[in-house]
């Protein structure tokens, strides 16, 4: 155990197993989740739902596993859900993507700002008189929808990017499990020798 064999590296070591079994908690619960939404969506389940709950239920098991490494010390499931976290980083970061280019073309800026404007508002008869009272309304519209596609653009960079980095923390710790074992392992030949 990394504990017993270098003291200057135990608190680093059990802070980053804190947040290893924190973020793979939460990836279990995230992973469990989705696939639970998958099987109580209001239309019939079709080819891509089923597709995307049996890979939500599988990544829930891999996450799993991870926890399970993480609380047993098992340097082959850290291995195996390290390159899940890779993985499923790269796979989400363009899954997600997509979805945001199929909700950015659904909401196409011009469009759906004048129909908004228009059904939110009535001009008083007044105001009629005037060549285009919801041009104001319309161009601020568009310039929020455009400030919300590109927080929705960094959103999805930030979440891979902290995936990614999840994954890093995942390997490290388990270089600094299986170095502590080697040096456990080498202490006990030396003893046995004397």
């Amino acid at each position: 155990m990394a504990f017993k064999i270098d003291g200057g590296n135990a608190k680093r070591t059990s802070d980053s197993r804190t947040f290893l079994l924190l973020a793979s908690s939460l990836a279990v619960f995230n992973q469990a989740l989705a696939a639970l939404a998958c099987y109580y969506l209001p239309a019939e389940p079709s080819l891509i739902v089923r597709v995307v709950a049996s890979y939500a239920v599988a990544a829930c098991l891999i996450s799993g596993l991870g926890l399970l490494g993480i609380l047993r010390d098992r340097p082959g499931f850290l291995t195996m859900f390290a390159h899940f976290l890779w993985i499923d980083a790269v796979l989400s970061f363009f899954a997600r993507l997509l979805v945001l280019d199929l909700l950015f073309s659904t909401f196409d800026g011009h469009a759906f700002c004048t129909d908004l404007v228009q059904s939110l508002w009535m001009p008083e008869p007044s105001l009629l008189r005037s060549q285009d009272p919801l041009a104001g309304a319309d161009l601020w519209c568009g310039v929020c929808l455009s400030a919300i596609q590109i927080a929705s653009i960094m959103l999805v960079l930030c979440m891979g990017a902290a995936q990614a980095a999840v994954a890093l923390a995942v390997r490290q710790y388990r270089y600094q499990l299986t170095r502590a074992d080697c040096a456990e392992q080498h202490v006990e030949i030396v003893l046995e020798k004397v």
